[in-house]
């Protein structure tokens, strides 16, 4: 399975930079968190 995760910042050149300072990581680090989580409750069963 894959995500595609298509964002876009506002803001023009600043919000380009504002991506390559804070957003970038942030949502990096959120998606893996999520897929973490998702795993570990699919594999838990029902």
């Amino acid at each position: 399975m894959r995500d595609l995760f298509d964002y876009a910042s506002p803001l023009g050149i600043l919000g380009r930079i504002a991506d390559a300072l804070v957003v970038r990581h942030y949502l990096e680090r959120f998606l893996q968190k999520r897929n973490a989580y998702l795993k570990e409750v699919a594999e838990q069963g029902s």
